[in-house]
């Protein structure tokens, strides 16, 4: 949800209670935090996010013009295959 609300232009600052089943990710292999290092459980596919980028920012604009809500566009399946290929890139981003 980080990725899609940082697109959308909101500044999200949640209280994670229990983070044992979040995954985390980190910008690439070779990035290692001092404190919080194992918290990062995989790495952002970034040739995944490059490829969905277009319908990517579609969902983010379907959203802004009010024609899908966010939670839908995140969590909801969806019928066609089209609208089913940005939820990889949605989930690397956060979403």
């Amino acid at each position: 949800m980080f990725g899609l609300c940082r697109l959308l232009g909101i500044k999200l600052m949640p209280r994670m209670r229990s983070i044992g089943g979040i995954t985390f990710y980190r910008p690439a292999a070779s990035i290692r935090y001092r404190h919080i290092d194992a918290l990062f459980r995989a790495e952002i596919d970034w040739d995944l996010i490059a490829m969905h980028a277009r319908d990517v920012f579609q969902v983010v604009l379907s959203i802004q013009a009010g024609r899908v809500s966010a939670a839908s566009a995140a969590h909801t399946p969806c019928v066609n295959d089209r609208n089913r290929r940005p939820r990889p890139a949605l989930a690397g981003l956060g979403a």
